[in-house]
Parts: C-alpha cells; sequence; structure tokens
C-alpha cells in the first residue's frame, strides 16, 4: 500500500535512462526540489532531492544520495531538453510549473537573463 500510496502522490517530469524526475505534491520538505530515483527499485536503491532554483541538493530523511559526475551531466541536460509536454520550453521550466501547481508552501519564479533566456541552475556541478 505504501508503495501505491508513493505513485499517486507525485508529478513526473520525465525519465533520464533508468532513472526518474519526479516531484512530490504536499512535499513536506519545503524547499522547491525534484527528487531523482532509480526505476527498477522505486528508490530503494538510489533516491536523491535537488533543488529547483539552484545546484545544490536538498538532502533530507531516506533522500541521501549524491550522483556522480556522469549522472549530473544527464540530468543537467534532460532539465535543458525540451519537454514531453509541449506547453513547456523545456523540462525545467515543467518541474518548476510541477512544483508550483502541487505545492503551496513556496513557488519558483524562473529568472531570465537580459536577453530573456531562461537561466537554468548550472546541473553538471551539483554540490
Amino acid at each position: 500500500m505504501e508503495q501505491q500510496e508513493q505513485l499517486t502522490e507525485m508529478a513526473r517530469v520525465g525519465f533520464i535512462g533508468e532513472y526518474e524526475v519526479y516531484v512530490h505534491t504536499d512535499d513536506v520538505g519545503f524547499v522547491p526540489h525534484v527528487h531523482v530515483r532509480d526505476k527498477a527499485t522505486r528508490g530503494r536503491e538510489f533516491e536523491t532531492c535537488i533543488q529547483l532554483r539552484t545546484n545544490k541538493y536538498f538532502l533530507h530523511g531516506k533522500y541521501r544520495d549524491t550522483m556522480n559526475s556522469s549522472m549530473a551531466k544527464d540530468f543537467a541536460e534532460f532539465m535543458e531538453s525540451p519537454s514531453r509536454n509541449p506547453k513547456y520550453i523545456n523540462n525545467y521550466e515543467y518541474a518548476v510549473d510541477m512544483w508550483n501547481d502541487n505545492n503551496s508552501s513556496e513557488n519558483v519564479s524562473i529568472e531570465y537573463d537580459e536577453k530573456g533566456n531562461m537561466i537554468i541552475p548550472d546541473y553538471r556541478t551539483i554540490n
């Protein structure tokens, strides 16, 4: 039952190979973030949280894993890639919207540079 509840309390952003990126609904961690977990065990072997406003982990509770440099590169490329939902420019914008739609405690505003380009944290180096 616990596994079923976990599946119904999430908004999936997408997949990076063998990993799933998602947002918990009504997340008790009030720092805006996404979860990244292995698909095979649904997070029993690997799960971490990465902040949306910056390139830092949000390690809390059982979410204590960290990515190696290859995984971080893949995550960065995923966040920069076009979203499967055509309403969004990329997966970062989609993840931010999923956080804002599913967590009322702390909203994220996407920032833009002087040329109007979306600023995405440099997830290639996650601290």
